[in-house]
């Protein structure tokens, strides 16, 4: 969400995000949300205290341990986030359409392939959201098929994304290539010191010079 807010100030008011969006207060925006993550934990800590039922099935440690209203805070707001995302999308979407009429731009076809895939993410979510809070609600017993399939929409959308990053961001594509010469040229130097520590020894041996010349005299 905080990107997400960060996005329409970037476009839709750009000297004021140079004004208040530097190094600094983005470096605080995520210390912020790092606490507010520590915050959570803590209050998941405390909603599971004199809980002393036993998760059977193993399958969610949120819906089985913490109270019925803080997993259904964690899984309102996991969806919750997504649905910000597509609505900041949307807005940057039809700024820049309408900054852009009559001009030829190749980004609005990317930004509106994004909302779609943040929409996608946001229903996959939802469908896992919801299978989690009807079960903690005991609306129904979802199968471990129906856990295993709703679960994994969260690593789709990784592969999604990251498929996405390769495709359309360029300084992405240029990062990733950067790591993997950094991996390489550190596996070659590693590989070097290995051999100039512990490669063959030379047959020649040094001889001292003093010791030679006092030999021939003699």
């Amino acid at each position: 969400m905080i990107m997400s807010t960060e996005r329409i100030f970037a476009v839709y008011k750009p000297g004021i995000y140079n004004y208040y969006f530097t190094t600094k207060t983005k470096i605080g925006l995520v210390l912020t949300a790092i606490c507010v993550q520590m915050l959570l934990i803590l209050t998941a800590a405390l909603t599971t205290m004199d809980n002393y039922t036993l998760n059977a099935s193993q399958r969610c440690a949120i819906i089985s341990s913490t109270s019925i209203e803080f997993s259904t805070f964690h899984f309102t707001f996991i969806v919750f986030g997504y649905v910000v995302s597509v609505i900041s999308l949307t807005i940057i979407y039809f700024l820049h359409k309408k900054a852009t009429q009559g001009v030829i731009n190749k980004k609005g076809p990317k930004l509106f392939v994004f909302i779609v895939i943040n929409a996608l993410d946001a229903v996959l979510l939802s469908s896992y959201s919801f299978v989690m809070i009807g079960a903690r609600y005991g609306l129904f017993i979802p199968n471990d098929i129906t856990i295993s399939l709703v679960t994994s929409t969260t690593g789709l959308i990784s592969l999604v994304h990251t498929a996405m990053n390769l495709l359309f961001h360029e300084e992405y594509r240029r990062q990733i290539r950067k790591f993997a010469r950094r991996i390489v040229g550190l596996q070659n130097t590693t590989s070097m010191n290995a051999v100039s520590k512990f490669g063959p020894t030379s047959m020649f041996v040094r001889v001292n010079p003093t010791k030679t010349a006092t030999t021939v005299r003699n």
